[in-house]
């Protein structure tokens, strides 16, 4: 992409994106400073332009003597300065009248599966979905239960093992679909347990897969029946996804959806914010893709705010993307 440069007052720059043959398509006007002959400013890449799968907003530190009036191209004489990813910090900017976690998806890992699982060591996988329920005679309890295990099995699935000859075993360790009590959201989960064996190895049993018919009243494990297997208790849950979608669509900007990654991390002191963005990312392309919600060969995803930041007690580092759809 050509950036050229167009003069106007002392302090003043405006910036116009496109290639040399439409220079004044897109123009942004931008007030900066002076410091040293270098003038400082910031700019968002304008959507008409976007070239790869981030909207991220732009900083460039210009040498002043080097801004010549159009059609000279500066943009080698610029420099772009990256956040600094090794401290907590944010970029981007969201709708005045965006409505926060009404359409989300909030993850928790711990670095367990960041690496070739082991042979013989079962991994869970928790998976719930929450909607709105539009008809209390109908909860359309499958509906959800199809795409939490349709979730599940896709992150299963992307799990690989160091050692040779082995395959991968799936069972159901819990599930449930049921109504939030004084509410009109319904909710379907499911537990897999992932584990890779040998031939000739026993696979652990699970839970059969419900049939349709038990889905016409809530079931499995509800919150008014909730009994966690005794072989369950004290283990640890490795990855927990948790897809909601309870938005109102006649309310202005809401289609930004919100990734929430948090990854369990040794000391939120020494975390390096860059990967983890870049994984909270992935899983953003992920979600989109599995579900063919939308297609990422053909169209990236517009971020148009990032947030990197920690929890402590225990210590989770969180990235939080807004993703204009």
């Amino acid at each position: 992409m050509e950036v050229w440069a167009l003069r106007s007052r002392a302090c003043d720059i405006g910036i116009a994106y496109g290639p040399p043959q439409v220079p004044r398509c897109t123009r942004r006007c931008l007030r900066g400073y002076l410091n040293h002959k270098v003038l400082i400013y910031s700019t968002p890449v304008p959507r008409r332009f976007r070239p790869g799968a981030m909207a991220e907003r732009a900083y460039w530190a210009v040498n002043i003597n080097k801004v010549r009036t159009p059609p000279a191209p500066f943009l080698r004489e610029c420099v772009k300065i990256m956040p600094d990813f090794s401290k907590p910090g944010d970029d981007g900017a969201l709708p005045d009248s965006f409505p926060p976690w009404r359409w989300i998806v909030s993850y928790t890992v711990h670095p367990e599966l960041l690496s070739p699982v082991k042979y013989a060591q079962e991994y869970r996988i928790a998976v719930s979905v929450l909607r709105k329920i539009v008809s209390t005679q109908e909860p359309r309890y499958a509906g959800l239960y199809d795409r939490a295990a349709t979730i599940a099995n896709a992150r299963v699935a992307r799990l690989k093992c160091a050692d040779p000859d082995v395959i991968l075993y799936t069972r159901i360790l819990t599930q449930g679909w049921f109504t939030h009590i004084n509410t009109s959201l319904g909710r379907a989960f499911v537990t897999i347990g992932a584990v890779y064996l040998k031939k000739g190895d026993t696979p652990p049993q699970g839970q059969p897969s419900p049939t349709g018919e038990r889905f016409a009243a809530p079931g499995g494990m509800t919150p008014e029946s909730y009994t966690l297997p005794s072989a369950e208790v004290n283990k640890r849950v490795h990855e927990i996804y948790s897809e909601a979608d309870v938005r109102d669509l006649a309310v202005p900007d809401a289609n930004v959806f919100t990734v929430s990654y948090g990854e369990y991390v040794p000391s939120v002191g020494s975390a390096d914010y860059k990967p983890l963005v870049e994984r909270a990312q992935d899983l953003a392309q992920f979600h989109f893709s599995i579900l063919n919600e939308r297609s990422q060969a053909d169209s990236g995803l517009e971020i148009v705010r990032r947030e990197w930041f920690c929890a402590t007690n225990p210590d989770i580092a969180v990235v939080h993307l807004y993703i204009q759809t």
